[in-house]
């Protein structure tokens, strides 16, 4: 790990366990009562010097700073926001109302109302209420994401969503009430909601909406907005206090508290500490973005799921500090369009889906439309709606967002013109590589690590057809479960190794990807990961790309022998063996039409079988996770060979 980390790294990382160990965050951040927080110790008493409980409410409502919106906008904009409808979100919330809370944009759960914050509602197991955050385990309760899943208050973006439509109280009701218990179940720095960083900075960000929609409703109350400047200076406080370990992962945690500290300072400069916190925030915001995005539009953790969080991150600190007259470093929108026109090329399915590429945890900061979860369209129009005065889609449902970030008047300014995917682009530091032709839309994933690596999959290959994916990756199902799944990819492992040796939970050691040719008509690369085997084995892959066909070609060569096995993963396609043709050829079925052939042939090498993997529970196998929490049967077909080297030929056949 130091290898691959550094010794900086590793010595941070000592020195945080040691702190945490004698108790140097428990004196930091001691446990204690909302009540404990008095006006002395929060505000700053040149911008407010009132009491909590009788002064705040009506000082805040006089002097809240420029936001997204304003409630006021909710009746102008009314007619679009029917025209797009609202139907999941009412879904959502008669869900919630009854004890239901959707679970990654996918399922509901029962947690009951208001929720049980600190139960995994999955294993059913609970983590302890009186115990301070910096004495309690990640994985010691099951998968620690669907315990915090509910804190995120995810379920704002309905309510608001739903409030500006109808007006309805009752969605203010339900956000104070949902609140209030929370802070109740959630003292500060006590229990498993205040570990991490990044999770208290979405919730945040999710609170400030809520807070400027529902600020002219009844229900937000005085003794509330008490509650809630308490809250929301015990937040920011705790991600100050412990944001260089966020910084240290070099990852999206970092760029959201950073966000975090930059939406509590902008928002809430009456707090002793906002000028302190917003500094730091636009600080270390623009040395994350200017290392960890990289010139040529991707993002360091190597996933398109983190890529869209960076992305969100970025426009709501980008927004409001424009609102509010704060000036970040020009770099940070830069880096923001080159990140968009990176995500752009990657949509390829109709319903605005992605390949299913790198980590994905289910996180999505800002749910402000009603498409669906994997639909990447939402964010990247509201991107170019509102920083590059252009449309990559055609008008629709997923500009809401759009209205939300930048207003009414941001979508009536720019035309219904749109800006065209490339059908060729590659990245070569982020390390992936687009092409398109005809109805055919390829990934390849071939390059070098800049920093740590995610999946086994150098020279990996998407393969789309007429918007769908044929083969594909299999997804993130849980950091941390008890059952099995297994992560594949498409891809040849050479003695059943995995391309890369794992040094922990989310650790791999980085191998080198060289990408050799990538052209109009296809790519070519290889890697060394294979050579550290006792022999070693050098693979090299060729992509050909036409209109009617996709063909890969894999060279593996070594002075002695090895079991080679070619993997695909079948998302929504399957394959049916062909009876009738020499060598090994499969029917491609979409349903119940048969949507091409796939030929596999190998020179040199003798074929050992293959394997159809779907739904397997001993193994894991046969399975892809396209929602976080998810497993959905899939086919997994395995061919063998045993060779010194060998030359295997793939071959995607389409209907001309």
């Amino acid at each position: 790990m130091i290898r691959v980390l550094g010794v900086r790294w590793a010595l941070f990382r000592l020195r945080y366990a040691l702190k945490t160990r004698c108790g140097f965050f428990e004196k930091k951040l001691p446990m204690r009562t909302w009540s404990d927080l008095t006006e002395k110790e929060i505000f700053d008493p040149e911008t407010f010097s009132g009491t909590l409980e009788k002064d705040y409410e009506k000082w805040k409502r006089k002097n809240a700073r420029p936001f997204l919106f304003r409630a006021a906008d909710f009746r102008d904009w009314r007619p679009l926001l029917e025209r797009w409808g609202a139907s999941a979100a009412t879904e959502e919330i008669e869900n919630l109302k009854v004890g239901r809370v959707l679970y990654f944009e996918n399922g509901y759960a029962a947690c009951g109302f208001p929720p049980r914050w600190r139960e995994n509602a999955v294993s059913g197991e609970s983590t302890p209420a009186g115990t301070h955050w910096s004495g309690l385990s990640d994985f010691g309760f099951g998968d620690i994401k669907f315990i915090w899943e509910p804190s995120r208050f995810g379920f704002v973006f309905p309510l608001i969503r739903v409030y500006a439509r109808t007006g309805d109280d009752g969605c203010a009701r339900i956000f104070w009430t949902l609140f209030e218990d929370w802070c109740r179940e959630n003292p500060p720095e006590a229990g498993v909601n205040w570990k991490c960083g990044q999770e208290i900075s979405l919730r945040l960000m999710a609170w400030s909406f809520a807070f400027y929609a529902f600020l002219e409703s009844p229900e937000t109350t005085p003794d509330r907005l008490a509650l809630f400047a308490r809250t929301v200076f015990e937040s920011a406080r705790r991600v100050r206090a412990n944001v260089d370990y966020a910084l240290s992962q070099k990852n999206n945690h970092g760029v959201s508290e950073c966000v975090g500290l930059i939406c509590a300072g902008t928002l809430f400069p009456e707090f002793r500490g906002s000028a302190e916190w917003l500094s730091c925030g636009v600080r270390n915001l623009e040395r994350q973005i200017r290392e960890l995005v990289y010139p040529d539009g991707g993002f360091s953790q190597h996933s398109l799921n983190y890529h869209r969080v960076m992305m969100q991150d970025l426009t709501f600190a980008l927004r409001v500090a424009e609102l509010n007259g704060v000036e970040l470093p020009e770099i940070l929108r830069n880096r923001l369009l080159l990140a968009a026109a990176y995500a752009r090329d990657f949509v390829f399915g109709n319903d605005g889906d992605v390949p299913c590429w790198g980590a994905n945890d289910g996180a999505h900061v800002f749910r402000l439309s009603e498409c669906e979860y994997r639909d990447f369209r939402p964010h990247l129009q509201c991107v170019g709606i509102g920083f590059s005065r252009e449309r990559f889609f055609p008008l629709g449902p997923w500009d809401e967002e759009a209205l939300w970030f930048f207003g009414k008047a941001a979508l009536d300014a720019v035309g219904e013109k749109r800006a065209a995917a490339r059908a060729r682009f590659s990245a070569p530091v982020a390390g992936t590589h687009i092409l398109r032709r005809g109805e055919n839309a390829v990934f390849f994933r071939c390059g070098s690590f800049v920093h740590r690596p995610g999946d086994d999959d150098l020279l990996h290959v998407d393969i789309w057809r007429a918007g769908e994916c044929v083969v594909g990756d299999s997804g993130s199902f849980s950091y941390n479960s008890k059952i099995p799944f297994i992560a594949e990819h498409n891809v040849v492992s050479a003695d059943d190794e995995p391309q890369m040796e794992r040094l922990s939970r989310f650790l791999k050691a980085p191998i080198r990807g060289t990408l050799l040719r990538a052209d109009a008509r296809g790519f070519s690369g290889e890697h060394d990961g294979y050579r550290r085997l006792r022999v070693p084995v050098r693979h090299r892959r060729d992509v050909e790309v036409e209109e009617a066909s996709v063909s890969i070609r894999d060279e593996l060569s070594s002075s002695a022998e090895h079991i080679y096995e070619t993997h695909w993963v079948f998302p929504k396609f399957r394959v049916e063996r062909s009876e009738v043709c020499d060598g090994l050829e499969f029917f491609l079925l979409n349903g119940e039409k048969t949507a091409g052939r796939l030929r596999i042939r190998a020179d040199g090498a003798e074929f050992l079988g293959f394997s159809v993997h779907k739904g397997d529970e001993k193994s894991g196998r046969g399975f892809v996770s396209p929602h976080y929490g998810e497993r959905l049967p899939a086919q997994v077909l395995s061919v063998r060979f045993r060779a010194a080297s060998a030359h295997i030929r793939t071959d995607f056949v389409f209907p001309a």
